[in-house]
């Protein structure tokens, strides 16, 4: 979420526990009002120790992160912050075209558990389509189950029903 769309504005990721059974309508008002919380800066608390540590001194700075990615590495990394740390979770969703960027064809975290990177990209206006990528670590499935599962998801973009 960019909180102004300036070169200033800061932006934040919202992380969100899916719940079973959930209908579209109740997600889609959970992830709006996750939005406008963002939008006024009240942000995870992960968001805040973050910035905590980028006022700390450089060699401190250092030996925190390299003790912070052996925990994450161990899958030791304490709750406050891979609980609402938006990179520990199963997938992440982003919707760059709303800042008018092109999906990209893979991510550079090398942070975090996101084993799933799905992206839209802007709207081609000659074609009226928007590019979505999806990236998988291959650890978690294989290239027939990812086909199979793609070519399910296309099937409902092109023929949603109120199910």
């Amino acid at each position: 979420v960019k909180q102004k769309l300036t070169e200033e504005g800061r932006s934040i990721v919202v992380k969100w526990v899916f719940e079973e059974g959930l209908s579209f309508a109740e997600f889609n008002k959970r992830v709006l009002t996750s939005v406008l919380k963002a939008k006024r800066n009240e942000g995870a608390q992960s968001d805040k120790f973050f910035e905590l540590l980028g006022h700390l001194p450089h060699f401190l700075l250092r030996m925190i992160m390299r003790l912070a990615r052996f925990l994450n590495n161990h899958n030791m990394l304490p709750k406050f912050i891979a609980g609402d740390d938006p990179l520990h979770a199963t997938a992440m969703i982003a919707n760059l075209g709303s800042i008018r960027l092109n999906a990209p064809y893979h991510h550079l975290y090398n942070w975090g558990t996101i084993s799933m990177l799905c992206v839209l990209g802007k709207l081609n206006e000659e074609t009226n389509t928007i590019r979505a990528t999806v990236v998988v670590d291959e650890r978690i499935t294989d290239g027939i189950a990812m086909a199979n599962a793609l070519a399910t998801f296309k099937e409902i973009m092109e023929n949603p029903s109120d199910d």
